[in-house]
């Protein structure tokens, strides 16, 4: 009987250390380090970039790319910036890992304006004045 005893209890320690995931990454929202749990950084969530204009109000559309790649329409026009990264008008980029991005934003004519953005555990929603 103490020998079942002593399996069950082994096992249900095995099991709760296996199964006790977290992020790990220091540039997630959720970042959790624990020595007593195993890294699972498909676990982490990451800050939002929002890309938005504040003046003036007759900018043509602009497009976004990020690391070469399309990601959106910048259209609208916010003076003291968005409230939110939901805000109408405003090119939006999800970060997928803790990984700093190149972004660059055209408009029709061939004006460029381009930085770097990284994700950050503090914030959730990342606000970036492209003009």
């Amino acid at each position: 009987m103490s020998k079942i005893l002593l399996l069950l209890t082994f096992f249900s320690v095995s099991m709760l250390f296996t199964s006790c995931r977290r992020c790990e990454d220091p540039k997630a929202l959720n970042y959790s380090y624990d020595i007593m749990t195993r890294e699972d950084n498909s676990l982490c969530e990451y800050s939002k970039a929002i890309f938005y204009v504040s003046g003036p109000a007759n900018y043509p559309p602009l497009t976004l790319y990020v690391n070469n790649s399309a990601q959106g329409t910048i259209t609208g026009f916010y003076p003291y910036g968005p409230g939110n990264c939901s805000a109408t008008g405003c090119a939006i980029y999800q970060f997928t890992s803790g990984s700093k991005i190149d972004w660059e934003v055209r408009d029709a004519i061939g004006n460029v304006v381009n930085g770097t953005a990284e994700p950050s555990q503090f914030q959730e929603c990342i606000k970036i004045r492209v003009y």
